[in-house]
């Protein structure tokens, strides 16, 4: 019996790889906004600690002299969605401290710990329940 599978043709594994690139590209690039926005609105430590990073490591991914990895881009995404609640709620002087403070709504963990162990998900509530004068 003869197989009927074909090999695809170069020009379309090709083009495929190139698609692949130019998505990674755009992923690199997204992260790269995402951080620097992070870093802007918590400076450098706060963002590096948020992130899991070393600062050194931190600043040559927003250079571009390295790739974020996969991790670092979920990160990333993360820690953009709780900062954008949070400058919905508060002044973005006041959003590093809380970050780093122990909150009430959390058990008195620290938000970025949180943030961190068990993702956004519990950050925001607590920033939900900030937003609507709850009090523990």
């Amino acid at each position: 019996m003869v197989s009927m599978l074909v090999k695809p043709q170069a020009s379309v594994r090709k083009r495929g790889t190139a698609s692949t690139r130019k998505v990674a590209s755009l992923q690199q690039a997204v992260a790269r906004h995402k951080l620097v926005a992070i870093v802007e609105a918590l400076g450098h430590n706060v963002a590096a600690a948020l992130l899991q990073v070393d600062r050194s490591q931190l600043t040559r991914v927003i250079k571009g002299s390295e790739n974020a990895s996969a991790d670092l881009q979920r990160r990333a995404v993360e820690a953009d969605y709780v900062l954008s609640r949070l400058l919905q709620v508060m002044y973005p002087d006041e959003i590093a401290e809380w970050l780093t403070s122990p909150e009430p709504l959390l058990g008195d963990a620290i938000p970025v710990n949180v943030l961190r162990l068990h993702g956004p998900d519990r950050v925001v509530r607590a920033i939900n329940g900030i937003a609507a004068g709850s009090f523990s």
